[in-house]
């Protein structure tokens, strides 16, 4: 599978060059589990000893073998259920290595413009940004950011949004560039210290 710069995975059946499908092994190919019934089911992963260090990535798809007619408007359509479960694997001391590479307001001049990290991945192994940023905005205001939690895949740059954290029962507060952002975020183990600024 490859994840797209628009957020979306997309699934191939092509065994793709260095994929780690051999590696894996199914119960089963075909299963019937009642409705609203559970079933346990097992995935094998046998990792060669001359494996190289890092990250493997593969997906196990679940889909019905007969489709459903929905019918609306006097139209009657197939439908069938798909979904994908994706595996991250690392292999020996594969791990990410991220950093900040730029940082901006998505609109310029703007109040409550979104604010994103481009965020590159040296490393081996897919890494996530977790935790909060805190900073003073043009009003003194204080606020408090997270970052998006998505995928950064080895030798990626991506775009990661960090969105303004609500106190309980209230809506998200407003804000103004400059806004200036300071904390430490964390990527599995590592720790990402940062200071940001973000002006119109």
């Amino acid at each position: 599978w490859t994840y797209g710069r628009d957020n979306t995975v997309a699934f191939a059946n092509e065994l793709a060059p260095g994929s780690c499908r051999p590696w894996v092994a199914l119960e089963r190919r075909e299963l019937t589990v009642a409705g609203n019934a559970r079933h346990r089911f097992r995935i094998e992963i046998t990792v060669p000893a001359d494996a190289p260090v890092g990250e493997c990535r593969f997906a196990v798809m679940l889909e019905g073998l007969d489709s459903y007619k929905a019918e609306a408007g006097g139209i009657s359509l197939p439908v069938t259920g798909r979904i994908g479960v994706i595996f991250y694997l690392t292999v020996g001391d594969g791990k990410p290595q991220l950093s900040v590479v730029a940082q901006r307001p998505e609109q310029r001049n703007q109040a409550n413009a979104p604010l994103m990290l481009d965020v590159r991945n040296a490393g081996n192994a897919t890494g996530r940004l977790d935790g909060v940023l805190s900073g003073t905005d043009a009003a003194g205001q204080r606020l408090d950011f997270a970052p998006a939690n998505g995928p950064i895949l080895p030798g990626e740059t991506r775009s990661i949004a960090l969105t303004p954290l609500a106190e309980p029962g209230k809506a998200a507060p407003t804000w103004r560039l400059p806004i200036t952002l300071r904390g430490t975020l964390d990527v599995g183990t590592q720790r990402l210290p940062l200071e940001l600024a973000f002006t119109p």
